[in-house]
């Protein structure tokens, strides 16, 4: 089995009931597997050219500093900061972002202006 067979089957249940269980069912398929990734990996898929791609439709902007913290209460945390000033922690085993803060250039800590300011100069 490889996974143009889950793509297959999924396009199957499509056609043999409603179109939308297509995308239902590779929807789901997609969550799962990332739930197996470590959290490296799966910003290493965030970062892929396809992952991307689907972001920029969506509007969401794909720039964006990653920090690594070691030490948070015994685990790690991953933090991306945007260019547009969003900070969101990413949590890889449990498959979610949260929005912990949203700076304009006045209210940000220095460190955050410069990783901004790098970020839309590179843009």
């Amino acid at each position: 089995m490889n996974i143009e067979d889950v793509i297959a089957a999924a396009e199957r249940h499509g056609q043999d009931s409603e179109p939308d269980h297509e995308v239902g069912d590779l929807q789901d398929c997609l969550r799962a597997a990332a739930g197996l990734f470590t959290e490296e990996q799966l910003a290493q898929f965030y970062k892929t050219e396809a992952v991307m791609n689907v972001l920029e439709w969506g509007g969401e902007t794909c720039e964006f500093y990653e920090v690594v913290l070691d030490d948070c209460d015994g685990r790690r945390a991953i933090l991306h900061i945007r260019e547009n000033g969003r900070i969101e922690h990413v949590d890889g085993q449990k498959n979610w972002k949260r929005l912990l803060f949203t700076f304009n250039d006045s209210g940000a800590p220095d460190w955050i202006v410069k990783i901004i300011s790098k970020l839309q100069s590179e843009t």
